[in-house]
């Protein structure tokens, strides 16, 4: 097995959206020709989201808050799954460069709600699209 194949096998945060405990799927929230954006509600505040470009050049791919459910005001903290960086006060967006026939994978957590905050999650049919809609409760202070 190459370093390459390794990597992604390997890739622990990845592997723990895949195991989240909400057990939600993901969806398909946005196409654009060959660009796609998926979105999942994960425990504890949090929000998966794959860029995802199947076209056959590199392509910026960017996902507004409104795609996913988010409400246009919240601020999140974004964590690349696969550089392993963090960007904070992340607003309205998410963009990324992503090669020909690759992705991006962000780990979404609003900043301004507590880890063991509540989540829930509607999906609405819409065509062939499903669209997740997240609303965050507040943890209750003790």
């Amino acid at each position: 097995m190459n370093k390459e194949t390794y990597y992604i096998l390997n890739n622990r945060e990845v592997i723990a959206v895949n195991h989240d405990s909400l057990g939600v799927q993901g969806k398909k929230v946005k196409k654009n020709g060959d660009l796609e954006v998926w979105a999942s509600p994960l425990a504890h505040n949090k929000v998966a989201v794959i860029l995802w470009n199947r076209g056959s050049s590199t392509a910026e791919i960017t996902t507004y808050w409104s795609d996913i459910g988010l409400n246009s005001t919240t601020v999140v903290k974004a964590r690349d799954l696969w550089a392993y960086k963090t960007q904070r006060s992340v607003k309205v967006q998410i963009s990324a460069t992503v090669e020909s026939h690759a992705c991006s994978t962000f780990l979404l957590r609003d900043k301004e709600f507590r880890v063991h905050g509540q989540l829930t999650a509607d999906c609405i049919m819409c065509y062939d699209t499903f669209v997740v809609r997240i609303r965050f409760a507040k943890a209750k202070p003790k």
